[in-house]
């Protein structure tokens, strides 16, 4: 019986072992087991990034993707695995593997066999691949363009075994690798140290770039509610808007207006992508070219907060752009730099600068500095978008919200394997439903987050966030000064981190240094002016334990106005303790009603993973004034 066919258009990814006669004349036995253990490794980014293994025969691989993107990601990330495998062993049992990757038509048996011209340039592609490398065709690199995570090194038209045309191959690598990969002999493109060290350069000093968007997207009170018209003009979006003004070509040379038009209409476009900013379209922004405008004016008609304008100019063999970001509903400037770069390759450094540009502030966008917590699962695109998902979800304060942070964290590590910043994203979540009382077995959640915790850090003992875990539950085990020295970790990592003050703010009331905390979380505010309402909340108890009610009830009643619904019983926990601290019970025992409305359950068993004091004494005068205020009272409590 004839097997059915099926021709579509897939992108194909061939390997094989470089020198397998020669390893398995050496150590059969060691060659077969380095084989087994690589293919699974090999399989695992497959179908991590979408695709299927068709044949795993010999020393060879088959796969198939539905996206060229999928292929390459699965291509680069199982070469760079391999060789942290290859680490481990001697020179002369080291197993690298030799990779091609091409997008082409294929013809595919109803039992999954593939064949066709698709199939055949891949496995020509993996024949110019040196050892440990990968090769693309150019059907691959279209899909590429745009994307600053790779670095492709072009080696020209390839005349290759059984294929009419000459393919155009690329040598493609990750764009954070210790080293660009080299091109295969007599392709190698001249230059490749040299654009490799100007990314890296590029990469150091855009860094700075990504604290405007907290200007932009930082939660905190706005200017005006949305939809509020600014002076007659247009109503500003529920969400943060900007236009890009088109820079201005300080060249004297108007043959350089494609530049500077085309660095504009990159970073609009670049920036549209991005599903949490409101961006004013090209056509648009680009009447304002030419013309002396006041950012307000533009602000009221086209109805947005933020402007971002600059200028190139060249100067000699290099290129100056200013670029800088302004409040157009007060004409401030927000954040300004300027970037000197050699004008050696014009269309390269446009893109270069701005991938770079966009993809700071990407890292940001979602959640402005807590974003850059998170910063090292950035380098997969798809962990990137599950990860910025997990972040909003853990805004919202509900145990439902937790729940699918949670299950999108485990899924991250499941698909990509351990990461300390994405371990340590799952440890805060069964943190938060430990301490919150969402969890149906709480010290189960708990000693999960310890766990996670101490694994995450012993990880990578740099990621600032993972200390901050570790200390929290060292902090809820009783261990306060173990819990301090683990945040002060954290802000030594990080020092212009506003969360990690904030934490250790919080920490020190627990340890019974109310007045240290209270300057602590003044410094978060001053270093985070949008600051999330959960610091408001520290605010609020470092004044109650310094004996300032009226600071604390004021502080309170603004945490309560901007406060998230899944833990607004809280807020009024707090309300309850400053009320009694002034005298005033009957407010007090008002506040306490409303906890029980929001939070029926609630116990003062709670307390202590809430309010973990080191003074037994202070959680008891605690339970006393919610007792008073007419909460708990039971045998339980």
């Amino acid at each position: 019986m004839t097997s059915e066919v099926e021709q579509r258009l897939a992108a194909i990814l061939a390997a094989d072992v470089a020198g397998y006669s020669r390893l398995m004349g050496g150590d059969e036995r060691a060659t077969v087991a380095t084989l087994n253990e690589y293919r699974q490794i090999i399989r695992g980014h497959i179908e991590a990034n979408g695709g299927r293994v068709v044949d795993m025969a010999g020393d060879s691989v088959l796969a198939v993707f539905k996206s060229a993107l999928g292929a390459a990601v699965a291509a680069v990330d199982l070469q760079r695995a391999l060789a942290e495998r290859n680490d481990a062993l001697p020179d002369n049992r080291r197993m690298l593997f030799r990779v091609g990757v091409n997008l082409g038509d294929l013809i595919e048996q109803d039992d999954g066999t593939v064949y066709g011209d698709g199939v055949n340039v891949a496995a020509r592609l993996e024949g110019l691949a040196t050892p440990g490398t990968v090769v693309i065709s150019e059907a691959v690199r279209q899909p590429l363009r745009g994307r600053p995570e790779f670095v492709l090194e072009d080696i020209g038209e390839q005349s290759v075994k059984n294929i009419a045309q000459p393919v155009h191959a690329y040598v493609l690598g990750r764009a954070d690798a210790e080293q660009l990969i080299e091109a295969p002999a007599g392709g190698a493109v001249k230059g490749s140290r040299q654009r490799q060290r100007l990314v890296i350069a590029i990469a150091l000093s855009v860094a700075s770039i990504g604290a405007i968007v907290w200007y932009l997207i930082a939660p905190g009170p706005p200017s005006r509610s949305p939809g509020q018209v600014a002076e007659s003009g247009l109503a500003l979006p529920d969400k943060p808007s900007i236009v890009v003004l088109p820079f201005v070509n300080m060249s004297g040379d108007s043959e350089q207006e494609f530049f500077s038009d085309g660095f504009t209409e990159t970073i609009t476009t670049d920036l549209s992508k991005l599903s949490n900013l409101f961006v004013i379209s090209r056509s648009s922004a680009f009447t304002y070219k030419g013309r002396q405008v006041d950012v307000r004016d533009v602000g009221r008609e086209l109805g947005v907060r933020y402007v971002l304008e600059g200028s190139i100019q060249r100067a000699g063999d290099n290129i100056r752009i200013n670029a800088q970001l302004i409040d157009a509903t007060t004409a401030e400037h927000l954040w300004g730099q300027r970037f000197d770069r050699p004008y050696a390759d014009l269309f390269a450094l446009q893109d270069e600068i701005t991938q770079k540009i966009v993809t700071e502030l990407d890292v940001r966008l979602v959640e402005g500095e807590q974003a850059r917590m998170w910063r090292g699962i950035t380098q997969d695109v798809a962990a990137y978008e599950i990860s910025m998902k997990a972040i909003e979800l853990f805004r919202r304060g509900t145990p439902e919200a937790n729940e699918q942070a949670k299950h999108m964290f485990q899924d991250l590590i499941d698909r990509f394997g351990d990461d300390a910043a994405v371990l340590a994203g799952l440890g805060w979540a069964y943190m938060n439903e430990f301490r919150f009382g969402w969890a149906v077995d709480p010290q189960e959640s708990f000693v999960r987050a310890m766990k996670i915790a101490e694994q995450s850090v012993a990880m990578d003992d740099t990621v600032a966030i993972s200390h901050a875990l570790l200390g929290f539950t060292l902090l809820l085990r009783g261990q306060h000064d173990e819990a301090l020295a683990e945040i002060e970790r954290s802000i030594a990592l990080e020092p212009n981190s506003s969360l990690f003050f904030a934490i250790h703010a919080q920490t020190l009331i627990y340890a019974g240094a109310p007045d240290q905390a209270l300057v602590n979380v003044q410094t978060a505010m001053r270093l985070s002016p949008f600051y999330p309402a959960w610091y408001l909340s520290i605010l609020a108890l470092a004044h109650h334990d310094n004996g300032r009610f009226e600071e604390s009830l004021a502080v309170t009643r603004d945490y309560i106005d901007r406060h998230q619904p899944g833990l607004q019983h809280l807020a009024h926990i707090m309300l309850v303790m400053a009320h009694h601290g002034l005298g005033q019970h009957a407010q007090a025992r008002k506040a306490a009603r409303e906890v029980l409305r929001i939070r029926p359950d609630f116990s003062l068993a709670q307390l202590p993973r809430i309010h973990p004091y080191r003074d037994p004494a202070t959680i008891e005068r605690m339970r006393q004034t919610l007792r008073d205020a007419g909460l708990g009272g039971g045998a339980a409590d």
